[in-house]
C-alpha cells in the first residue's frame, strides 16, 4: 500500500470547483489522509523489524511486522511523554498522526460529525507534509519510532 496512492486516492475525493461535496466523500477522504501516515509508519516498522521481504518467509515475516502496527498503541505511543526525547521532526510527525487519527475516527464514526471540504484539504496537506518530512529523519531516528510505537515500555 503506497501512501502517495491513498493521498491520490483522498484528493480524487474532493471534487474540484464549487458546491458542497457529498458528505460521504469528505468523510473517506479524511480517513484515507489518515490512513496515509497509518501505512507508512507501518511499513516503518516491517522495514526495522524484518528487513528485506524476499522468498516466502521473508515475505510473511514482514507482513506479520507490517501488520503488528496497531492504532490504539500507535496513538499511545506518539502521546507518550517519551516521545519528547525524539527530534522534532519526529514529535511533530507523532503530533499530526494522534490529530489525524482524531479526525478519523470523527469521519468513520461520528454521525454527526460535519466535516467542510476546506479542512479536508488541511487534513490531506498534513498528512503529505508528515510524510515528506518522516522521508527526511534518518534512519536511526525512523528505527527508534518503529521500536517506540510497536513495543510498550516497561518499567
Amino acid at each position: 500500500m503506497k501512501p502517495s496512492d491513498l493521498l491520490k486516492s483522498a484528493e480524487r475525493q474532493l471534487p474540484s470547483g464549487r458546491g458542497r461535496p457529498l458528505d460521504a466523500d469528505l468523510r473517506r477522504a479524511a480517513s484515507t489522509a489518515y490512513y496515509a501516515l497509518f501505512h507508512r509508519l507501518a511499513h516503518c516498522c516491517a522495514h526495522v523489524v524484518v528487513g528485506s521481504q524476499g522468498g516466502v518467509v521473508g515475505r510473511s515475516a514482514w507482513r506479520r511486522a507490517y501488520r503488528a502496527l496497531d492504532h490504539g498503541m500507535a496513538r499511545r505511543m506518539c502521546s507518550h511523554p517519551r516521545i519528547r526525547d525524539f527530534p522534532e521532526e519526529i514529535r511533530d510527525i507523532a503530533e499530526r498522526f494522534v490529530d489525524l487519527q482524531d479526525v478519523r475516527l470523527s469521519a468513520d464514526y461520528d454521525p454527526y460529525g460535519t466535516l467542510f471540504k476546506s479542512d479536508v484539504e488541511d487534513f490531506i496537506a498534513s498528512a503529505r507534509d508528515a510524510l515528506g518530512a518522516f522521508e527526511n529523519v534518518s534512519r536511526r531516528n525512523q528505527r527508534a519510532f518503529a521500536a517506540h510505537l510497536l513495543f510498550r515500555p516497561r518499567g
